[in-house]
């Protein structure tokens, strides 16, 4: 790519230059002259004439005063001295009769025979035009106007006495002259290329301070663009731009693709015009670079190659679309936003034509790439803001940007009086496609309904995803009948919607709950509640398809089962109401061995001490964040019973701990185990965690790393609930475990059904070949054992081996001379 040299040295700025030097060697000039004249004056004043003396002085001093005023004049106006012809003239002048007087100087000399005086006087005209050599260095015009006036006429006077001593003299003053005249040729040469060079540092130095002015505007205002919206913060940045680099426009302009021919268009965006010092947000229609007549530009920027140049360097067509805009000369530099041409920022001039330097174009190119990273900034804000805000599948809002939305309706309400209706949405029979299909189409399922949903409310309506099949539609200022109507709408379109998945054709239906909002609404949550439990009161009825309830209904005071059991969790972990139980994992080689392999299983007391199993307390725990709190709870509690009986842990190998994905994606989680294994002194290849599949695929790269760091210590790990996404062998080919758990869906009727034991052999043989064990879970009858041994799995798991026991009755295996498990049951 060629840019412009760096400065441009033109006639003009070197006659300019040279008047410059002439105007400040003036000042010594005329004192000079004047001095020399007074000691010339007091030499002749007993030979001369003194009337003729008065007139030569009177004369001398008169142009020389003229001169210095001439020189004042220049000094304190330059620019408008330099463009007057009279002032240029009087300059000239001012050389041309100073000359003269000192070439009739030799009329005031005495006669011819008194050679002292005219010695003087020969050596006075020389000397004052000897002093006057670094001006006729800058200018011939000087040297012609000023030593020639000035010797040449001392030549003819003493050539025109027939004296020996006279035309000595003649001849000493003509080999000066011919003196003067080549070393003024000379030294005016030298002196050209050494203006040459100080105009080229200076006109250098002028760029570089413009160029270090500009990059300090663009650093000024890089913090604003980078830091808030670029759309708010650019307009001063062209601002300060367009009157930093003196043109009369500033143009940004954002490219566009044309949906239906996939061409690139351009459109305005922000203007910047001298004349009127304001910034212009634009949104006209886009238009194609052919039909401006510069698809070349289109190609050059494309490749980040900048624009720039006068009218007439442009081709015809090129120079029409300038001519059209009113420009003389421009430079367009691209703006490239991740690599990708997103559009430019021109510069355009229109009163004059100027040459672009490549120190502006290095700035500018700063400018736009300033201006790239700004965008950048945003999208990747916007992207985030987008993540936050909405479900990944769906594409819908998630959970917490509807709670925020909620809130906001709320305080609404309560000051405006508004009215507006909840509607909460769970899908039915979307479980029983997820588990006959597999999770892909469970989520292609929930993708399209996502889409039927947005075709059946309003623009004005806010649609969510807030759980894995449950919906919320906040319906705007709208009446309960009215709601109602929009309710059985979705309602109807779901139930007609028909869903194809390999040759399979499925339907699902929609159980709604209606909950009305308004001034005396406050509570987000017991909104939310009240909704999810008119919801699920539709779901246990046969027939009912639509609930509708008030936030202060009384049936709702009786039946929030959540509610209590959130606060009966919290209970427990203050109060230590949980227990562990331990269910043995055998070797299905070694099942008389002793049990040295044991997953701890958590349960809770209920008010009358009797045990709750997990799934009476979980779902509620890992609704109201406190799973992370169990899981650390359990943790923490097997350490200590490892560590306080000693019997147990010689005995136990290994003690597995079940892990959710809550505390798996909690980065300090890792902190709390590491330093609870070295607060009780347990080796860390004691312990192995289970993970369940779809809990480590959801989160593939959290579990990976920390996976990789807890095996790095000597944990285990084990992938629970195995074979219920059967596509993830992908996903588990990157995951490092040390066993996977055959899901017990697959083992209940391995037995007696064909297609669980085909399942499970190409499981186990998939785990063989990676160096993964297997452990079958839920097996509860000799027959599995059987079909198990028979299949090669290597661990065994269920009520066939033990059913979960008390730590007491561990601990007493082991004391009782390791007293074997119990008999199998039949």
């Amino acid at each position: 790519m060629k840019y412009p040299s760096l400065f441009k040295i033109d006639n003009k700025l070197l006659y300019e230059a040279k008047i410059h030097a002439l105007v400040k060697q003036s000042y010594p000039g005329i004192f000079s002259s004047v001095v020399l004249a007074c000691i010339l004056v007091l030499l002749l004043k007993d030979v001369a004439s003194p009337e003729a003396l008065i007139i030569w002085i009177s004369a001398l001093i008169t142009i020389n005063v003229a001169r210095l005023l001439n020189t004042l004049i220049y000094k304190h106006t330059p620019e408008k001295a330099l463009k007057s012809t009279g002032w240029l003239i009087m300059f000239y002048a001012g050389f041309l009769f100073s000359g003269i007087l000192w070439g009739t100087s030799v009329l005031l000399l005495p006669p011819h025979d008194n050679l002292i005086y005219v010695s003087i006087t020969a050596l006075c005209v020389c000397g004052i035009v000897s002093g006057a050599s670094a001006s006729y260095a800058l200018s011939k015009r000087v040297c012609f106007g000023f030593a020639y006036l000035s010797l040449i006429p001392s030549i003819i006077y003493f050539l025109s006495y027939d004296d020996n001593i006279y035309r000595s003299i003649a001849l000493g003053i003509l080999t000066y002259f011919i003196f003067i005249t080549f070393n003024t040729f000379s030294l005016n040469k030298i002196f050209t290329e050494s203006l040459k060079r100080e105009i080229n540092e200076r006109g250098q130095n002028f760029l570089i301070k413009k160029q270090k002015d500009i990059l300090h505007i663009i650093a000024d205002s890089s913090e604003r663009l980078l830091e808030g919206s670029w759309e708010i913060a650019i307009p001063d940045l062209l601002r300060k731009l367009g009157k930093m680099v003196n043109v009369s426009r500033v143009h940004v302009f954002e490219n566009v693709t044309d949906e239906n021919s996939d061409s690139i268009k351009t459109q305005s965006k922000f203007v910047w015009e001298y004349s009127s010092t304001q910034v212009f947000k634009y949104n006209n229609p886009p238009v194609t670079y052919e039909q401006l007549g510069i698809k070349n530009w289109a190609n050059k920027l494309g490749r980040g190659e900048p624009v720039f140049g006068k009218i007439h360097s442009f081709d015809y067509e090129e120079q029409e679309f300038i001519k059209s805009l009113n420009i003389n000369s421009f430079f367009v530099v691209p703006i490239f936003v991740d690599n990708q041409w997103w559009g430019g920022i021109s510069f355009d001039e229109c009163r004059y034509e100027r040459d672009w330097k490549i120190e502006e174009i290095d700035a500018l190119k700063t400018a736009a790439a300033v201006i790239g990273a700004a965008i950048k900034r945003t999208w990747a804000e916007d992207k985030l803001s987008y993540e936050a805000s909405h479900d990944s599948l769906t594409g819908l809002h998630n959970r917490r940007a509807f709670e925020l939305y909620l809130k906001n309706i709320v305080k609404k309400c309560g000051e405006n009086d508004e009215t507006h209706v909840l509607c909460y949405i769970d899908l039915d029979r979307f479980k029983v496609i997820n588990d006959t299909c597999g999770h892909h189409a469970g989520d292609n399922l929930l993708r399209q309904i996502s889409n039927v949903m947005k075709q059946s409310v309003r623009s004005v309506d806010y649609i969510a995803r807030i759980g894995g099949d449950e919906f919320a539609i906040l319906l705007n200022s709208i009446s309960m009948d009215e709601a109602k109507y929009v309710a059985d709408n979705i309602q109807k379109n779901i139930e007609k919607y028909s869903f194809h998945w390999d040759d399979k054709v499925f339907r699902v239906g929609a159980s709604i709950g209606l909950v009305v909002i308004n001034s005396i609404s406050t509570s987000i949550d017991k909104i939310l509640q009240t909704a999810d439990y008119a919801c699920r009161s539709v779901k246990k009825s046969n027939n009912q398809q639509l609930r509708i309830l008030n936030v202060d209904d009384t049936e709702m005071n009786h039946q929030l089962s959540d509610t209590q059991s959130y606060i009966k969790i919290n209970n427990a972990l203050d109060t230590n109401e949980f227990t562990l139980l331990f269910q043995p994992i055998s070797s299905i080689k070694n099942l008389d061995s002793t049990w040295s392999h044991f997953e701890a299983l958590i349960r809770m007391y209920d008010e009358n001490a009797s045990l709750i199993t997990p799934k009476r307390f979980l779902p509620t725990a890992e609704r109201y964040n406190l799973i992370s709190k169990i899981d650390k709870w359990v943790f923490e509690k097997c350490l200590k019973i490892l560590s306080e009986n000693r019997s147990l842990f010689e005995n136990i190998k290994t003690l597995s701990i079940n892990l959710s994905g809550a505390t798996l994606c909690e980065s300090k989680y890792l902190k709390f185990v590491t330093s609870l294994l070295e607060k009780y002194n347990i080796p860390a290849s004691k312990i192995c965690f289970e993970i369940t599949e779809t809990v480590a695929v959801s989160n593939l790269v959290d579990a990976n790393n920390f996976i990789k760091y807890l095996r790095g210590l000597g944990c285990k790990f084990a992938l629970d609930d195995f074979g219920t996404g059967f596509s993830s062998f992908e996903n588990l080919k990157h995951i490092p475990v040390d066993y996977i758990k055959i899901d017990g869906m697959f083992i209940k009727d391995i037995h007696t059904n064909p297609i669980d034991y085909e399942m499970v052999r190409s499981l186990h043989k998939i785990s063989e070949l990676m160096n993964i064990e297997t452990i079958a879970e839920y097996v509860d009858s000799k027959k599995i054992l059987e079909t198990l041994d028979e299949l090669g799995v290597n661990y065994v798991q269920g009520y066939a081996i033990s059913e979960p026991i008390h730590l007491d009755s561990v601990i007493n295996s082991y004391r009782a001379s390791n007293i074997k498990k119990l008999k199998f049951a039949s």
